[in-house]
């Protein structure tokens, strides 16, 4: 990298790393690097292969570096299963290859069909692995099947539930992380039209909107973990795809929201998709707005073969100057891609 180009100060506003020569240089433990330029260009082309002995490391010229996991659609079932080993085995690879972890998000879907049983077993595995609830390096977001079967009275108890067990004081929330990244969480607080879908309250939408501003005025990046993805931007969400259909009523109130904001990251699951499929991150192809990032899945892959299929998820560093995300094959231990992004 040139002395220019690692002292550029960020900016609010998300860009891709586009010479190769500085790709090199920031990403040394790398073979090779994908260069995310639009939306136009997010296809499967772009995503390069990872050594499976590599590492995620900062640059060296960044003055702080915190790492991340996503973990989505785990379905747990309250009994030891394939879904539980796939867990587990995807949180004994974030122990080998993330020493330096600072927060595992868990993008919803955790447990399978609301019981208290399936809560117990999975608090009872994080807490294996050195997650408790409450805690400073655990973030949980809430997604449909928490709310398996719910409307309206029912909708509202299986909400509070998810609440009692995560020690939430709601659906939506966020958690600051060193000062640098506010990890917001959103959740389904009204009655969607079905309980596999989403939907926002004006109350949750205005909230997001004073959350995200302070967060630019403060300088902080904002990572939305939802579980629902936000419609037309990731694959799996286009018209007629699951993410749509059984998406999040309401889609279009909330891009207005996000749209307004660059220094965001939108990180969501529920599609099942493989991270290998076209699409997996999008933006506006102005290049405004958020960085949508869409999750693989820990249970299953909708369109995997096989027994069980592949179980997938996210490693994400930020450092002053980069986002870097790599995503994980937990099930061969392979990495699948990296994108690297100036901020």
């Amino acid at each position: 990298m040139s002395r220019q180009a690692a002292h550029r100060k960020p900016s609010t506003r998300i860009r891709a790393i586009a010479p190769i020569a500085i790709l090199a240089a920031l990403c040394a433990l790398f073979a090779s690097i994908a260069i995310w330029q639009s939306a136009a260009s997010s296809n499967v082309s772009d995503y390069q292969p990872i050594p499976s002995t590599a590492t995620i490391a900062a640059a060296p010229d960044d003055d702080y570096s915190i790492q991340l996991e996503f973990l989505s659609d785990i379905h747990l079932s309250g009994s030891d299963d394939e879904y539980s080993a796939h867990l587990e085995t995807a949180l004994d690879d974030i122990d080998e290859q993330a020493h330096d972890s600072s927060v595992l998000c868990i993008a919803g879907d955790g447990i399978d069909s609301a019981k208290q049983v399936q809560y117990d077993q999975l608090k009872s595995i994080l807490t294996h692995h050195g997650y408790t609830t409450p805690s400073s390096n655990l973030f949980v977001a809430i997604g449909n099947h928490e709310c398996w079967g719910g409307q309206d009275e029912t909708y509202a108890a299986l909400r509070a539930a998810y609440m009692q067990n995560w020690g939430y004081d709601n659906v939506y929330h966020n958690m600051k992380v060193d000062d640098k990244i506010d990890l917001i969480a959103l959740g389904s607080d009204q009655s969607p039209a079905w309980w596999t879908h989403a939907s926002f309250s004006s109350t949750e939408l205005a909230w997001l909107e004073r959350t995200l501003a302070a967060d630019e005025q403060s300088g902080l990046l904002s990572i939305v973990v939802c579980h629902h993805p936000v419609a037309g931007t990731v694959n799996g969400s286009e018209a007629g795809q699951y993410g749509s259909e059984s998406g999040i009523d309401n889609s279009a109130d909330l891009l207005a929201v996000l749209q307004k904001h660059d220094n965001v990251v939108f990180v969501s699951g529920h599609t099942h998709l493989d991270l290998t499929d076209e699409g997996a991150i999008f933006r506006a192809a102005d290049g405004t707005g958020p960085l949508y990032v869409r999750d693989g899945a820990v249970a299953y892959l909708r369109e995997a073969t096989g027994e069980g299929g592949a179980s997938q998820g996210l490693y994400m560093t930020i450092t002053s100057q980069t986002i870097t995300i790599a995503a994980r094959d937990f099930t061969d231990s392979v990495w699948l891609w990296k994108r690297v992004f100036f901020r």
